[in-house]
């Protein structure tokens, strides 16, 4: 992080640290945040920074974009759909319940804007950002808007670069304070909040209806992001205080197998062959279950911990939050609050599979009928399932995802060798009555929005709480497309990476392989990493050197490198047929110097005898070396 961010993001905490569970308001120029480096910037300054609610302006996304994920928020925002630039993106966080009620259309002749409705603790306001372009029109559509909604709220914000332009004259001095007006919202009173070499102008605004309110605000230099001010504002409006997390779960790494199936096999499981019904019997089953669960592993309450790991330094939390931007791996961000009922939305789920017209149920019966029954046809009947079969099946079960049951894999596993008669019996039961329990078929849903502001129940796509539902190979596709590249992109950089921060990306790209394979964090990684034919960071590495070193060597360009490095055949008096295109290590003293590209290249060059592929295609250098680093544990 540079230095003008590092001291936003020290300004940040000390803003949040004053009047607390008060509501505090941010705003930030950053003149795109899809450039890599300022959005990175960005979620490392302001990740769960205990702020109320951030707006940024100029976000320059564009549509097809990814909503920024920023942790610890809600993430609101509306693009320019035409033209690059512009843009408004609006961070609330993750506690609050919020609603967009109105936003722009894209265009960028006119304004970019968001409305929402925010409840924040006990107070529901009316919230507005903007980015207006200098000298910008179509104000009155905003205003349209605006009027609409503020009837209803006691509380109305306005923040956004606005291109005020107070104290600078011409129109934007006159149409801004116009609007503020029309709003009945009164503008906090910041200095210039834009600097360049020529002029100091008050462009950006936090505005309200409720100056009475206004507590206390401030301004600082965001150099590292725009020539813009970060601003800000705390309002004397009563805000929820921090809860800390509380998770239940269960410990199973701690159960005693022994005893465990000691009292499986004394458990009553007698009531289960004595039920006639096979909802009845997975009932007892679960019953029993659950009573053994909470014997051997009983629930247990944690209050998780905001202190991050004491590995994980800034610059791999910002690799990570860089990862969970390209939506990899688990959101930190919760999916945004419902707008519809849940009972609807069940309904709706359950209507999409289900045929209501008693017309079309006749006449598909009607119409297998006509068909008759083909001639020589043996009758399906299902084939008894044996204890080999249900062992297999278990086993092959990769997920740790605990349905609506609330009965784990990890414990049935253990389970297994003295619950295996009672599955036995559970699934030949419901195979030979033509019966599938009615328990099996709930499942935990997870309704997905299709759109960016839905309000319908089609509007939402449900998925069941598991990644399972993604192939493997798509799985493998997603890092390959959207993870790898990071990663391979500087690697001929990191020759002289430290061991520890090789540690680090080589963790990254574990979990990276985990999400692809589902392998739990408890087993061992390097399988997985041969079944999919994947090199770890540091063959990539070598590959990688070893490929622009052939390319430096064969075609002598750029002349800056290739004049570095010098050939044995120079300094050696008597000269071998292989020497004349070895490449001579610089002599060294130092681990840093040793680890340099330019030493690191020549022992990658003389160790996997490229010369001897001078001339050859870089396709066939790469098999070379694919081939070389699959038979070698170390070069």
């Amino acid at each position: 992080m540079c230095e003008s961010n590092t001291a936003l993001q020290d300004y940040i905490k000390n803003i949040n640290t004053e009047q607390p569970n008060k509501l505090k308001i941010v705003h930030l120029n950053t003149q795109s945040l899809r450039d890599t480096a300022h959005q990175s910037e960005f979620i490392d300054t302001f990740s769960n920074c205990g702020i109320d609610i951030i707006v940024t302006s100029e976000t320059w996304f564009k549509n097809t974009d990814l909503a920024l994920l920023l942790p610890g928020y809600k993430t609101f925002n509306v693009n320019r759909s035409d033209k690059q630039g512009g843009g408004v993106a609006v961070f609330v966080k993750s506690t609050y319940v919020v609603k967009v009620l109105s936003t722009s259309n894209g265009e960028s002749a006119k304004p970019d804007y968001i409305v929402l409705d925010i409840l924040v603790g006990p107070n529901k306001i009316l919230f507005s950002a903007m980015y207006r372009k200098p000298k910008g029109g179509f104000v009155s559509n905003f205003i349209d808007d605006f009027y609409k909604f503020s009837p209803g709220y006691k509380y109305s914000f306005l923040v956004g670069d606005l291109n005020a332009g107070f104290g600078r004259g011409g129109d934007d001095a006159l149409v801004v304070p116009e609007m503020l007006n029309l709003c009945n919202l009164q503008a906090v009173p910041h200095q210039a909040t834009y600097h360049t070499s020529t002029c100091n102008s008050i462009l950006d605004v936090i505005s309200s209806n409720c100056p009475e309110q206004l507590l206390t605000y401030g301004q600082t230099p965001a150099a590292g992001f725009s020539a813009h001010d970060c601003i800000f504002a705390i309002f004397d409006l009563s805000v929820p205080s921090h809860v800390k997390q509380k998770i239940t779960f269960r410990n199973f790494k701690r159960i005693c197998v022994e005893s465990l199936l000691v009292d499986v096999e004394q458990a009553p499981w007698s009531q289960v062959y004595k039920e006639s019904s096979i909802d009845n019997k997975v009932n007892e089953f679960n019953m029993i279950l659950e009573g053994l669960m909470d014997r051997h592993a009983p629930e247990q309450n944690k209050i998780m911990k905001e202190n991050y790991a004491p590995w994980m330094s800034k610059d791999s939390r910002s690799l990570w939050n860089a990862v969970r931007s390209l939506n990899i791996g688990k959101t930190t961000s919760p999916i945004s609050d419902l707008t519809v009922n849940v009972n609807k939305l069940n309904e709706h789920y359950a209507s999409v599979s289900t045929v209501r017209s008693e017309a079309i149920i006749n006449e598909t019966i009607l119409n297998y009928e006509r068909k008759g029954k083909p001639a020589n046809i043996e009758k399906f009947y299902f084939k008894y399932v044996l204890p080999q079969d249900i062992i297999k099946a278990i086993l092959s079960v990769k997920s740790n995802s605990i349905g609506t049951d609330g009965v784990s894999i990890k414990f049935v596993v253990l389970c297994l060798p003295a619950l295996l008669p009672v599955l036995d019996h559970l699934f030949n039961f419901s195979l030979q009555h033509g019966i599938f329990p009615s328990k099996w078929k709930d499942a935990n849903i997870t309704p997905i929005p299709k759109l960016k502001n839905p309000v319908q129940c089609k509007d939402y796509r449900p998925l069941r709480r598991s990644f399972s539902f993604i192939p493997p190979n798509i799985r493998k596709s997603i890092v390959n497309a959207l993870v790898m590249p990071h990663f391979d992109y500087p690697s001929v950089l990191f020759t002289d990476i430290s061991d520890v921060n090789e540690l680090k990306l080589q963790r990254l790209q574990n979990a990276c392989v985990r999400f692809v394979t589902g392998v739990s964090t408890c087993e061992h990684i390097s399988p997985s990493y041969i079944q999919l034919d994947l090199l770890k960071l540091r063959e990539r590495r070598i590959l990688a050197v070893a490929l622009m070193t052939f390319r430096i060597i064969n075609s002598r360009k750029p002349d800056y490198l290739y004049k570095k490095y010098t050939s044995t055949s120079s300094v050696n008096v008597c000269t071998t047929r292989s020497s004349k295109c070895k490449l001579q290590i610089p002599n060294h003293r130092t681990e840093k110097f040793h680890r340099s590209f330019l030493v690191q290249s020549s022992k990658i060059w003389n160790e996997l005898q490229l010369y001897q592929h001078v001339g050859k295609s870089i396709h066939s250098v790469k098999c070379v070396v694919l081939n070389y680093l699959r038979t070698s544990k170390n070069l």
